[in-house]
């Protein structure tokens, strides 16, 4: 890939994006659980429960900006809302099927 292709695509994302701000906030909480949990040597069951409930202000910021933008793009209330937690799930299910590859490799996620 060329660099000059490469600037072209860093230059056409999007810049201040406010959902992806509420998504990297709310990751970010997130990594701070699953470390927290892989210090304490806890089982996924143990993380997957706390995980649930955890980030609560960030994930209600996050799944606000994402029932926002997408009433914004045409959706009525209840599909946007239901988008907004199938998105939310995925994360917290994303780190739950990683936890354990992270605490058999002793390795720790980083923030964005």
């Amino acid at each position: 890939m060329s660099i000059s292709f490469v600037f072209m695509l860093l230059a056409a994302a999007p810049q201040n994006d406010p959902l992806d701000a509420a998504r990297i906030v709310y990751s970010n909480c997130l990594i701070d659980v699953v470390n927290e949990h892989l210090d304490k040597d806890e089982s996924e069951n143990s993380f997957d429960t706390a995980a649930k409930t955890a980030c609560e202000s960030e994930k209600a910021a996050y799944r606000a900006m994402i029932v926002n933008t997408e009433r914004a793009m045409g959706s009525n209330a209840s599909a946007a809302q239901q988008y907004a937690d199938e998105e939310i799930a995925m994360v917290v299910n994303s780190w739950s099927a990683n936890y354990n590859d992270l605490k058999s490799d002793k390795s720790r996620p980083v923030k964005e």
